[in-house]
């Protein structure tokens, strides 16, 4: 059986470069943008725990700027609306080599990074078990789904660290996790021994730790006000 699921982009409204430092807040809205994630097995039949793993991002993660104006198209989100869902990010021109031909990855700042990482992170979580993140979620007490949460932030914080090879501002991650929110940061001691993992510490010792950390970030639901939109 398939599993499906999907982490918002996001926008910093406030706190800039501030919010790097403790006990600094910022405030990040979730966009309707969103990565999906859909994990199923390879080979249902013959080797079930060898998994199939679908990653999808909307068009505004990335720049389209050369489709658009190919379809002699204004730059406006019309333009961008009137491409079809997912659209694959064009090659590089100057790489002609077909050996050699690197992906253009124009960002629009929507940290798809951190939406790509968690939407991987709570599909193969939910997968194997380890969290519920159903929509039969909505019938748990409250307590029970943050817990689910709590893991899948975690898990991603950790894996958007190993992959980026440093602790970043992290609230990018907890918005695609959370939502929108008001946010301050954790302590980066807390993923010390996800950054040891290049000097041989084993994944099993990296999750062990995180799971037991102090996790002293702090976060609050934000949302803009009615009938106000970006």
């Amino acid at each position: 059986m398939a599993v499906v699921a999907s982490a918002p982009g996001k926008v910093l409204m406030t706190g800039g470069y501030l919010i790097l430092e403790r006990p600094n807040a910022g405030i990040v809205l979730s966009t309707n943008a969103r990565f999906y994630a859909i994990v199923k097995p390879l080979y249902e039949d013959l080797k079930p725990d060898r998994l199939d793993i679908t990653i999808l991002g909307c068009n505004e993660f990335y720049s389209y700027r050369n489709q658009i104006e190919a379809r002699g198209l204004p730059l406006s989100p019309d333009s961008l609306a009137s491409l079809p869902p997912f659209t694959s990010i064009t090659f590089n021109a100057e790489e002609s080599s077909e050996q050699k031909r690197k992906p253009e990855v124009a960002k629009t700042g929507l940290g798809s990074s951190a939406a790509m990482t968690t939407a991987v992170v709570a599909a193969l979580l939910h997968y194997l078990g380890v969290v519920k993140l159903s929509l039969e979620n909505s019938s748990l007490p409250g307590d029970q789904v943050s817990k689910e949460l709590d893991v899948v932030h975690i898990i991603a914080q950790t894996a958007h660290c190993i992959a980026q090879g440093k602790v970043g501002s992290s609230f990018d991650v907890s918005s695609a996790v959370y939502g929108s929110q008001k946010y301050i940061r954790f302590s980066p001691e807390v993923l010390s021994s996800a950054q040891d993992i290049a000097r041989g510490l084993s994944i099993q010792e990296v999750i062990g730790d995180v799971l037991k950390a102090n996790w002293d970030h702090k976060r609050t639901n934000f949302q803009l006000p009615p009938m106000m939109s970006l």
